[in-house]
């Protein structure tokens, strides 16, 4: 568990807040690496790579000095998330993943994530629709700015009948993951998670565009 100001300052009310300096209170943000297991061997030969079709993703990827530059602040963005670890935890289990994000609830609202998945490891913080600014790309900074990822989109988590589900879609316009390669992503991660139910949608699933607009109208 890592824990950045800077990244706090930028995410603003998706941020939480640490003491207050000078007697305001001082934002901080929780980004989260996992070591996960048998990404290799799940997805073979599929990646993800950066989308040609996507504005966002040809202002970071294409070959420019402005998308070097633009490279150059997001691995500068990664670092300052990724370099000071706050916390070092085990998880043995996916009731014990659940339990550290607090059941995908904070302040008493539900809460989205982005997240990003390399070879063999699971990048991942809280989102939202002001996370950093419009022009910067979720997913890249996760990737530290790599052309490729094995799968990238968001998840969160529900609650019925006192069970627990993990809900992961495709959402990241940066690097378009496939909608056939979700049987892959749960698959992975219900070998790594048995415990809990894993779910996956496509982004534009109306279960995924509900779920997005209850929190929007909550926050």
């Amino acid at each position: 568990v890592h824990l950045s100001k800077l990244g706090g300052l930028m995410a603003g009310k998706h941020a939480e807040h640490d003491r207050p300096i000078l007697g305001f209170p001082f934002p901080r943000y929780k980004a989260y690496s996992m070591h996960v297991f048998h990404v290799p061997e799940i997805f073979s030969d599929e990646y993800q790579f950066w989308n040609p079709n996507h504005d966002r993703a040809i202002l970071i990827f294409s070959d420019t000095v402005e998308a070097r530059l633009a490279r150059a602040s997001i691995r500068t963005l990664h670092y300052a998330l990724y370099n000071k670890v706050a916390e070092r935890v085990e998880i043995k289990s996916g009731n014990e993943l659940l339990k550290l994000l607090d059941y995908g609830v904070r302040n008493g609202q539900k809460r989205r994530y982005t997240y990003s998945l390399l070879d063999n490891l699971l990048r991942f913080s809280e989102t939202g629709n002001q996370f950093f600014t419009d022009k910067m790309s979720k997913h890249a900074i996760h990737a530290c700015a790599e052309e490729k990822v094995r799968f990238a989109g968001e998840f969160h988590i529900e609650e019925e009948g006192g069970k627990y589900q993990l809900i992961l879609n495709n959402d990241s316009g940066t690097y378009a993951s496939r909608k056939e390669a979700l049987p892959l992503l749960a698959k992975l991660l219900r070998v790594n998670f048995p415990d809990i139910e894993i779910a996956t949608l496509h982004f534009e699933d109306p279960k995924v565009q509900l779920f997005k607009q209850s929190l929007h109208r909550n926050n």
